[in-house]
């Protein structure tokens, strides 16, 4: 297992994405496998919803697509 980055804090804002929060983001690479999640997350624009709790994601679709 390789750690690719930690990120403590990090708020964004782009055109593709949206509104991002991230508390405490990990990106690794194994031998065939790599893991990228966030102990707590949003993100938020036009397409969908994102919570993410504890490395586990929950998606919430637009109803307007």
């Amino acid at each position: 297992m390789r750690i690719q980055k930690i990120t403590l804090a990090d708020i964004e804002w782009n055109e593709w994405n949206g509104f991002v929060l991230t508390i405490l983001g990990i990106e690794y690479q194994g031998e065939t496998k790599g893991f990228e999640g966030e102990l707590l997350g949003l993100h938020f624009s036009k397409n969908h919803l994102i919570f993410e709790i504890a490395f586990i994601q929950f998606t919430v679709k637009s109803p307007f697509l």
